[in-house]
């Protein structure tokens, strides 16, 4: 029986898949168009005063589509008809023709407005003016044809269309304050119209939030009442999927209606993100941006940020698009031309035994995972607590073991008149000498190697080393353990057969993976400084994660953050005295 029905699993870490040169990702798109032997990966990006189209392959570079002449960073919208990939980019329609591969042709002819989005739909490209109430259809199959009927004025609901999206067939056109969705009923000129009684009386507030995910379209809302809660639509009636906690967190940002989203599913679990570019980040730095995922199996949200090491604070997660093309997964930078593969950690085993975490940081930079519980209070009155003990999936070190750190052996020995001097040992495993810091000597006795000669260590001219020797000897050890000064070497203090302290390396300090723990006695408002608790090297799979002796507190809100490579695979937290799982006893009291 398993030790619980819940486990907190870690967010998928980031690899450079390909730099294309530029200063952001604004779009990817993935196809398989009629007589392609397999996926075509697509990436718009901002490069200087133009966008570049790329086409992405399996196994080979990047080769330049052509260059769209669209001075924006806004989120370009692609949609294709299996011959024609058409993306809406800065106002304007370019279209790709993907049986010849020739550079992207901007669309004109009746089109001659600005566009603000592309779908497509049963034969037909679907266009939307910006900042109006118009929609456009082109010509069945040919996004290269736009006629000058296929043109229909949204009279539903008086406001400009936000945006559009198509799912299981059915358009779905969302304005300020409502939506509508439209069925292909192959009318004459403009083959949709709209469904007869679904109206909805709420709108959209962020044009790039609307997304397809697990059947059904998600999105963030607005209405004349107000805004930013996470809603979705299967089939015509729509949900709220967000609460109160984290829309009092969306609506603390100067604005949202800059958010930006894509989908993915990722071993079982369809995972909606939102990228909130004017967003707070998690520890409270404005304007870095802010990043939410919402999972569809769990109904449950969570923050995914990346920490910024340099500057010491966290910011949005570095990505705001998707493909999954090849088998894996893509998402593009929003401060950089990197395309990243996206996937969870998973360990390597190479031929010489060594262990490696592959995806467990963000492109070389740490992940800085933090988990926070809840506040345990006894009604304001004072309890104790003994200890708590992290049941974390432990043992999972990498091989080589992580360097570590400990603090550096300091011997005090004396010289033949007395005067004491403290010992050590530098980085490089030279004896160091410092007289007069302490008053007091040590007795320090070593064999030989071949235990038929003791030595009391001393200091004498030239150096520590063995003085005294002791003519019978004595059951004493042959070495003596030392950390360096940095607290990173390990060397054998030994003595050799003609009486020379000497230093033999012993390699680096290693270490587990280290759980950081903190806690707040004031519902989170100050915290104790952090502590290491280690989480065991490669194959301690029954290391214990405790920590003793918390104390007598009215409150208490316990913390943990994680950064070296590897899974934080969290399953609970225990505080005695024990008591029976929750699940339990609720299952008594049913």
């Amino acid at each position: 029986m398993g030790t619980s029905g819940v486990a907190l699993y870690p967010s998928p870490g980031l690899a450079v898949a390909d730099n294309l040169g530029a200063t952001a990702i604004l779009g990817q798109y993935m196809c398989q168009p009629g007589g392609a032997s397999g996926d075509r990966h697509f990436v718009v990006v901002q490069n200087g005063v133009n966008q570049i189209l790329y086409e992405r392959f399996a196994n080979s570079a990047p080769v330049v589509r052509g260059t769209l002449n669209a001075p924006t960073t806004a989120n370009p919208t692609f949609a294709d008809n299996g011959t024609q990939l058409v993306i809406c980019t800065g106002g304007q329609l370019w279209l790709f023709d993907m049986s010849t591969n020739a550079a992207p042709i901007q669309v004109a002819g009746s089109l001659a407005v600005s566009i603000g989005q592309i779908e497509y739909s049963g034969g037909f490209f679907v266009a939307v003016q910006a900042e109006s109430n118009t929609m456009y259809v082109s010509a069945l199959l040919d996004g290269t044809t736009w006629p000058t009927l296929g043109k229909a004025i949204i009279s539903d609901f008086p406001d400009n269309i936000v945006s559009v999206i198509v799912n299981q067939g059915v358009l779905y056109i969302f304005g300020r304050k409502q939506s509508v969705p439209y069925s292909n009923v192959g009318a004459l000129n403009f083959p949709f119209l709209p469904v007869q009684g679904a109206q909805v009386e709420i709108g959209c507030g962020a044009a790039s939030s609307v997304v397809r995910l697990d059947n059904s379209v998600f999105w963030l809302d607005a209405d004349e009442r107000g805004g930013t809660i996470a809603r979705k639509v299967s089939g015509l009636t729509p949900q709220r999927v967000s609460n109160h906690g984290v829309e009092h967190i969306w609506q603390s940002y100067p604005t949202t209606s800059d958010a930006i989203s894509y989908a993915f599913q990722m071993n079982g679990h369809s995972l909606w993100h939102i990228h909130f570019p004017s967003g707070t980040s998690v520890d409270g730095i404005p304007g870095v941006g802010a990043s939410w995922r919402y999972d569809v199996e769990n109904q449950s949200w969570h923050e995914v940020a990346f920490w910024n090491e340099a500057l010491g604070h966290y910011e949005a997660h570095h990505s705001r698009n998707h493909a999954y093309a090849f088998g894996k997964h893509f998402v593009g930078d929003w401060k950089s031309g990197n395309i990243y593969q996206m996937a969870n950690p998973v360990m390597t085993v190479g031929k010489d035994g060594s262990r490696k975490w592959s995806f467990a940081d963000d492109a070389g930079s740490p992940i800085r995972r933090m988990r926070r519980g809840p506040t345990i209070s006894t009604e304001n009155q004072y309890f104790d607590i003994p200890q708590i003990e992290f049941d974390v999936e432990v043992g999972l070190g990498p091989s080589p073991a992580l360097t570590g750190s400990q603090p550096p052996t300091l011997l005090t020995l004396a010289d033949a008149s007395g005067s004491v001097s403290t010992v050590g040992v530098n980085d490089a495993g030279a004896l160091t000498s410092t007289p007069g810091s302490v008053s007091s000597a040590q007795t320090v006795i070593l064999n030989d190697p071949t235990n038929s000669t003791s030595w009391k260590l001393g200091i004498e001219a030239g150096g520590p080393r063995g003085i005294v020797q002791l003519q019978a000897a004595g059951n004493y050890p042959t070495s003596l353990k030392m950390i360096s000064a940095s607290g990173t070497k390990i060397y054998l203090l030994q003595i050799s057969i003609a009486g020379i302290l000497q230093t033999v390396g012993g390699g680096n300090v290693v270490r587990g993976p280290q759980l950081m723990f903190r806690w707040s006695k004031d519902h989170a408002h100050t915290w104790t400084d952090y502590e290491q608790l280690d989480c065991g090297q490669s194959g301690e799979y029954r290391k214990r994660v405790i920590r003793r002796r918390i104390g007598r507190l009215r409150a208490f809100t316990p913390e943990v953050t994680w950064t070296d490579p590897g899974p934080l695979r969290i399953v609970d937290a225990y505080i005695p005295p024990p008591t029976e799982r929750l699940a339990k006893q609720m299952a008594k009291m049913a």
